[in-house]
């Protein structure tokens, strides 16, 4: 008996081989050279060339223990942690395969995404957190260069990363090659909003500012709440300083801002305040406002106000939807005067049955001012039943004039349906053909009140019949004619009558595989006149037009022209041409030449060229024919720097301005540019910004 008894344990506790135990005995897949495992306290210790599988987790090392009970998993030497795709590696492992949230020390990964054009290699001295998910790493070293001797690179005390959202650093360096060029206390990437985090101050020049010198440094507190310090200097306005708060709390999430302006050019001061918040009050309403106010004093005259303020309140169910969206707008030009405009929608969409629907609107104004009161409400309702064959609709809106006395904005353009019914049928195929045919139709009373030289009305009845005609025939094996055809009559109880028809015929033919030829004429042609103002038409129209085209793997030429039969005159003669060398080289050109005029109208050239893996050529120019000038609107060499650090000089010539830019080649949404202008004065545009959106 204790023979058997040491025969067992040493079994248990000895190592083996690891395809000596069978993979159905435990509840993740490992493969090493040798391992221990022991099935009572579930715990599974393995060395050389260690590989650890659970879903998808795979953990690489040279020994590694773990605890299958708790989920507790330990590696050492040349560590890889591979979760869903993404690959981190350093010298030792803690990690939970059930929580999926580990901590990696001497750390070093690589991360591309969908806002980086390359890789950004992040080393760290502590990782810990869900890669996928999130992750915090300390004493932090980020670059997109060559990671063992980076041109530009990024230190940081600590980096959050809330994948899919931000990236938050505190205490971030920037460095030159071995020279620290400065050090923020915190600084954010966004990666969903509209936002940027500055890394140096904006320096610039403006017409209504002057020389400023504008900064935005980030502050954060915790993932709900961070924002935006501002400090402003303008030579021409003064001294302005702000602060922008960003929070989410309890389903609602916004922001704030203040802003104090110390006016150099009124003797007084500026406030300005803006709060955005939406609210998710349950699954299926949600409210939003936003709200703007600013105010100025002023050193000898009397304060002057504005507020503006937008709120919406929503209801979405499967079968139906409901909001109420309203805005506000008060102007206070002197103490005790203000005028204002108050306007609401409250709409309801309703599904009745299996084809019924209607929509519901009521939109109600106010507007007060020193003149009085006005309120105006226009409900409109529409009632729409859509069936196989054809779908109706019923449409009724009118105007009521809620204030007691006449006001002079009741004196406004206004349309109304008393009602308006009106039938589609179903589109229908003409015969073997591929034209589609289609016919609507409707009658509608109508009352349109206009302004002008004086107030009037007008009341009738209008009826009214469209057909359509649409689609490709095929002319032999190389033709195609595509046809859009419509007649649209008009009758009006006034006595007035209109008939509209026009369309377009386009015959394409293909003479080479390469080569083909288009032939087009538009033409529409009215006869009669309406009563009604909205129910206006544009005049006669009457063009042909012709191109032909040549199409081959790397080149496209095409030229076209067109003929006006109303005024008897040609339209302008153009040509183009598109050619794609080899080596990455695009060279455009267009001509256009006025045949009235017997002139080219103008000539355009659009070159890039790539010289090599670090040189860039580009090039954009016209010559204007109506000023006999040649511009070069563009004319711009970049290099790039180390397959990192990319630099470029650009002209504009329509501007006369030249600017220097520089950004990383990985993030080249991150470009800071520095420029002369014209005049000679300096120009700014965000230097070293770090900003991205949707």
């Amino acid at each position: 008996m204790r023979s058997a008894a040491l025969l067992l344990l040493l079994l248990v506790l000895l190592p083996v081989p690891a395809q000596a135990l069978q993979e159905e005995d435990l509840p993740v897949r490992v493969t090493a050279d040798v391992f221990r495992y022991d099935r009572r306290t579930r715990v599974l210790t393995a060395s050389g060339h260690v590989v650890l599988t659970a879903a998808d987790v795979i953990i690489r090392a040279d020994d590694l223990v773990a605890n299958l009970a708790t989920g507790e998993v330990n590696a050492e030497g040349q560590v890889s942690l591979e979760v869903a795709g993404q690959t981190v590696t350093g010298d030792f492992l803690t990690y939970n395969i059930n929580t999926r949230v580990g901590t990696l020390y001497q750390a070093e990964t690589t991360y591309t995404g969908p806002m980086v054009l390359g890789s950004v290699t992040l080393r760290a001295a502590r990782l810990e957190g869900d890669p996928p998910r999130f992750a915090s790493a300390r004493d932090a070293f980020a670059t997109t260069c060559d990671p063992d001797d980076p041109l530009v690179s990024f230190t940081a005390a600590e980096i959050g990363i809330i994948v899919g959202d931000k990236i938050v650093g505190r205490r971030v360096s920037v460095w030159l090659g071995d020279r620290r060029l400065f050090t923020l206390p915190w600084f954010i990437i966004f990666l969903q909003e509209r936002r940027e985090s500055r890394i140096v101050p904006v320096v610039g020049y403006s017409d209504a500012e002057g020389w400023f010198l504008k900064t935005a440094y980030t502050y954060y507190l915790n993932p709900s709440h961070y924002g935006f310090l501002h400090a402003d200097w303008m030579e021409r306005l003064g001294v302005g300083v702000g602060v922008e708060h960003v929070y989410q709390v309890r389903g609602g999430r916004g922001s704030a801002l203040l802003y104090r302006l110390a006016n150099r050019q009124t003797g007084g001061v500026d406030l300005r305040g803006v709060l955005a918040h939406a609210q998710q009050i349950t699954p299926s309403v949600q409210a939003s406002v936003f709200a703007d106010y600013f105010g100025r004093s002023f050193a000898a005259q009397p304060s002057t106000s504005s507020f503006f303020t937008a709120f919406d309140l929503s209801r979405q169910r499967p079968e139906a939807f409901t909001f109420l969206f309203g805005t506000y707008s008060q102007s206070s030009p002197a103490p005790g005067v203000a005028d204002s405009f108050l306007a609401t929608t409250l709409a309801h969409s309703q599904r009745l049955a299996d084809r019924w629907f209607v929509d519901a609107v009521l939109p109600f104004t106010r507007v007060r001012s020193a003149l009085g009161v006005d309120d105006e409400l226009m409900p409109r309702i529409a009632l729409a039943y859509l069936a196989p064959r054809f779908s109706a609709r019923l449409v009724a809106e009118t105007r009521w004039d809620l204030d007691a006395e006449r006001f002079p904005g009741d004196s406004r353009y206004a349309l109304e349906r008393l009602p308006e019914l009106t039938v589609a049928l179903a589109p229908i195929r003409l015969g073997e053909t591929s034209l589609v045919a289609q016919l609507e139709g409707g009658a509608g009373r109508f009352r349109e009140t206009t302004v002008g030289a004086g107030v009037t009305t007008l009341d009738a009845v209008r009826t009214d019949l469209l057909a359509t005609v649409t689609g490709p025939v095929r002319i032999g094996e190389r033709g195609t004619l595509g046809v859009r055809a419509f007649a649209r009559g008009s009758w009006y109880s006034t006595g007035d009558r209109r008939v509209f028809s026009g369309g377009r015929v386009e015959y394409i033919h293909r003479l080479t595989e390469r080569l083909d030829a288009r032939a087009g004429y538009t033409g529409q042609f009215p006869s009669g006149t309406s009563p009604f103002l909205f129910d206006q038409i544009v005049g006669t129209v009457s063009a042909a037009d012709v191109t032909v085209s040549y199409r081959a793997p790397r080149l496209l030429l095409s030229a076209g022209a067109s003929y006006d039969f109303l005024t008897r005159t040609p339209g302008l003669v153009t040509a183009r041409a598109f050619y794609l060398p080899p080596g990455g080289w695009s060279v455009g050109a267009a001509v256009t030449f006025d045949p009235n005029l017997r002139r080219l109208d103008r000539v355009e050239a659009n070159v890039d060229l790539q010289l090599g893996k670090d040189w860039r050529v580009q090039y954009i120019g016209y010559y204007d024919g109506l000023s006999g000038r040649v511009v070069h609107d563009r004319v711009s060499v970049s290099r790039i720097f180390c397959d990192c650090l990319g630099v470029s000089l650009t002209h504009f010539g329509a501007r006369n301005e030249t600017w220097l830019e520089l950004w990383l080649t990985a993030v080249p949404w991150g470009r800071g540019r520095v420029g002369i202008g014209g005049r000679g004065g300096l120009l700014f545009d965000q230097p070293l910004q770090i900003g991205t959106g949707r």
